[in-house]
């Protein structure tokens, strides 16, 4: 099986996101009607990822909810997109079984 439903949840913002993990590619569709962070880090190790997510986020959300489809290249920057910060995706996303896809792969 090479797509599997994934998720992300942050309760410290209320935030839920789903997407489609295809294990194959390592690409990840992040699904409409996700919620992602109301901030964007400004640290130095996140400097340089911060202008297309920013990018991303103009063109594919309203407020914090993602309104339609959107395809990443891995991982860590679907969830860099959903939580606005630099961080290990194959650690905070998880299949509907609640094992994280880190320790799938």
């Amino acid at each position: 099986m090479s797509k599997m439903n994934i998720f992300l949840v942050c309760k410290k913002y209320r935030i839920q996101a789903s997407g489609i993990y295809d294990s194959e590619t390592g690409k990840v569709i992040v699904k409409k009607g996700s919620s992602i962070s109301p901030f964007l880090s400004n640290s130095k190790s996140f400097s340089r990822g911060i202008a297309p997510i920013i990018k991303r986020r103009e063109k594919f959300t309203d407020g914090n909810c993602v309104i339609e489809d959107v395809e990443f290249k891995s991982l860590s920057t679907a969830a860099n997109f959903i939580l606005g910060r630099s961080c290990a995706g194959n650690r905070l996303w998880k299949t509907e079984q609640g094992i994280r896809i880190k320790d799938l792969i």
